[in-house]
């Protein structure tokens, strides 16, 4: 199984300012990182994924780049497709896309206009929009041979991966019908080795496989005591849409460079080798940050 490791900056709410941003990709590529995150949200003062990907495949050459996760119902899977095509054009193949459908009780799905119950039905048939215009075929009709395909900008180097988040039974239904991975976040190993059953399952049942190396998760870490407002943040989102269970700190907010490789073997034994590693807070500096965290974990890659 090979693990890598990757980091991920949210939505850039880590950086003291944008202009931060170029010396911790510069850092990452450097240290041998595999790969780096950016999660999608609309509202508040985090960069946007998409621009900030963009911006880092111009400056990298080896790192790959990924979205933790990108919204999908609400957006116009033509325009998606074509900003995903352009960055894996730019970064010359080493783009990660993950999709996601959002919680229907945030602000950013509200602002999309997407109502709760029809969030699934258009994210299931944007990514089948989104396939065929990679694929070359949007546009063209079964019943008629003379249909022709429809141009709608660059295709990607090669046929893209798309792994989807999620958590609720039906998400991970869903995963297994139609994804190539999973991305899980805010779960304890146990519960994503639970979720990685289901989506074999599911993806049995569809007649249809899932590369085994193609499971990982998000990981929130502290190197020192981590913020009262981050225990905070990790302890609600790891209780969304479960039944109220005990904060398993050790597990969901790694403190220190031994609770880390911790939870990350305890992944590893779940059958999870891609990992997305997220400071619980921003890191007074990030070159000592960057230095650590490869230090601790760059060991456990294969």
């Amino acid at each position: 199984m090979k693990v890598r490791i990757g980091l991920g900056l949210g939505t850039g709410q880590l950086l003291d300012s944008p202009a931060d941003l170029g010396a911790v990709i510069d850092g990452l590529e450097a240290r041998g990182f595999d790969s780096l995150w950016m999660s999608d949200r609309i509202t508040g003062r985090g960069l946007d994924p998409l621009s900030t990907l963009a911006f880092a495949a111009g400056r990298t050459e080896r790192l790959k780049l990924g979205t933790n996760v990108l919204l999908i119902p609400g957006r116009d899977p033509l325009l998606i497709a074509k900003q995903l095509a352009t960055i894996d054009q730019l970064s010359g193949g080493r783009l990660l896309p993950a999709f996601g459908l959002g919680s229907p009780s945030r602000a950013d799905a509200l602002r999309f206009g997407v109502e709760r119950g029809t969030r699934g039905r258009e994210f299931e048939a944007s990514l089948a929009t989104i396939r065929e215009i990679w694929a070359g075929t949007f546009g063209i009709d079964p019943s008629r041979p003379s249909s022709r395909a429809l141009s709608s900008g660059p295709r990607p180097t090669h046929p893209l991966e798309v792994w989807f988040g999620g958590r609720s039974p039906a998400a991970l239904t869903r995963t297994g019908r139609l994804s190539d991975g999973w991305l899980a976040s805010f779960q304890t190993p146990k519960a994503t080795g639970d979720a990685r059953r289901h989506i074999e399952s599911a993806a049995a049942d569809a007649g249809r496989t899932i590369d085994p190396e193609h499971f990982g998760t998000s990981v929130f870490y502290a190197r020192t005591e981590p913020s009262e407002f981050a225990r905070q943040l990790v302890a609600a989102m790891s209780q969304q849409g479960e039944e109220p269970h005990s904060f398993e700190r050790a597990l969901l907010l790694p403190t220190g460079g031994d609770e880390l490789v911790a939870a990350i073997n305890a992944y590893i034994a779940e059958g999870l080798s891609k990992f997305v590693l997220v400071p619980a807070d921003a890191p007074a500096d990030w070159n000592a940050e960057l230095d650590w965290l490869r230090t601790v974990t760059g060991p456990l890659e294969t």
